[in-house]
């Protein structure tokens, strides 16, 4: 993901990107629906400080696909 890969080069702070990176991977891997937040149309929000993620669910081949992600604002 080419967004993500840009992020983690601008970050001042690689560690806390590659943390939250982790984490997302992490989170989402086993149950996304419980750890997500519906927003419509089978698009999630996950946040793992500071990044939040936009995702969708494919529950035929159980695959999590993310769309967008985003540092998000303090």
């Amino acid at each position: 993901m080419n967004e993500l890969a840009q992020l983690w080069l601008d970050a001042v702070d690689r560690e806390v990107i590659s943390h939250a990176t982790h984490s997302i991977d992490l989170e989402l891997s086993n149950g996304p629906q419980t750890k997500g937040t519906y927003l419509s149309e089978n698009l999630w929000r996950f946040d793992a400080i500071p990044l939040r993620v936009y995702f969708a669910v494919r529950d035929a081949d159980r695959q999590v696909e993310i769309s967008n992600v985003v540092v998000m604002q303090t």
